[in-house]
């Protein structure tokens, strides 16, 4: 979800534009470790739908343990929806981890490809860094892709980046990884697309690798040995809603390698992850609001 903040230009309507890291993730797959690859479902909501079928979708995506009108609630603390599953592979490499969240925000369609708004939002996630950890996040400028042989093919509809990041996950893995993201705009949607392009594996700058994190009694940490990683994609689609007024659906679908050095076969992604993406929508949910009169329920 953090990939939403990237900084963009404000993204042109037209035709259906073609974007191939969205094609590569449904058609193809993520990278998964050797030959294999695993396939991101499409997304749950398509475009065209009148109200009725778009509450349809909705109603399923809340499942009878949810009530449609508590997911779709204008409310910073609205419900939202996650699943994490697991795609085990016959020759016993590492598993791979699927994450799926659906959730309703209440905003402009226009925000998520406006620079200020997502310029801001980049700005800040840095500042909120307090970690000791070697963090970073940035999108390489043309002089570095020049220095790389790498070009972007920009339309009105769409735009690509490159994103480099360093972030730890739960404090136990240091993980940095450089990504290609491609945004398109249709007229009532915004799909981003992102995956770590392999060609960053042994960059002298911004390489893809994780390593292991140890703490000892005086909060000091020390890295472990660097590991190859290529394994891990997603995409987000932000779907606007014909009713209520200013209603979004927002779905985000992860797919990523879980090598057996970060957790030590423990699943620490269903007793942590649910605050961290609680967390994220909250946020998300603010920003929105920021530039709406202040009408909605807190």
């Amino acid at each position: 979800m953090t990939a939403l903040l990237i900084s963009l230009a404000t993204l042109g309507l037209g035709a259906p534009p073609e974007n191939p890291v969205f094609r590569q993730l449904v058609d193809t797959g993520a990278p998964a470790g050797g030959d294999r690859f695993v396939k991101i479902a499409p997304p749950t909501m398509p475009d065209g739908l009148d109200a009725d079928a778009q509450h349809e979708l909705i109603r399923r995506i809340a499942g009878p343990t949810r009530r449609i009108d508590t997911l779709m609630r204008n409310s910073i603390v609205a419900p939202f929806v996650l699943k994490i599953g697991r795609a085990d592979s016959e020759d016993g490499s590492a598993p791979v981890r699927t994450v799926d969240v659906w959730f309703v925000a209440y905003g402009n369609l226009d925000q998520f490809v406006s620079e200020d708004f997502l310029d801001r939002m980049v700005k800040e996630a840095e500042s909120d860094q307090k970690s000791k950890l070697p963090l970073t996040k940035g999108l390489l400028d043309d002089k570095q892709m020049q220095q790389r042989n790498l070009a972007v093919a920009d339309t009105d509809d769409r735009r690509q980046h490159y994103c480099y990041s360093t972030f730890a996950l739960f404090d136990r893995v240091l993980i940095s990884a450089t990504r290609q993201i491609v945004v398109t705009r249709q007229e009532d949607s915004v799909l981003l697309a992102s995956i770590v392009d392999p060609r960053f594996t042994q960059d002298a700058d911004y390489p893809n690798r994780w390593q292991s994190i140890a703490w000892d009694e005086y909060g000091k940490h020390t890295l472990g040995p660097s590991h190859d990683y290529v394994s891990a994609g997603f995409y987000a689609k932000v779907t606007r809603l014909e009713e209520p007024a200013d209603a979004l659906l927002i779905e985000h679908h992860h797919v990523f390698a879980e090598p057996e050095g970060w957790f030590h076969g423990k699943n620490l992604l269903r007793s942590k992850l649910p605050l961290v993406v609680q967390d994220a929508v909250r946020k998300l949910r603010r920003k929105l609001r920021e530039k709406k009169a202040p009408t909605a329920s807190p």
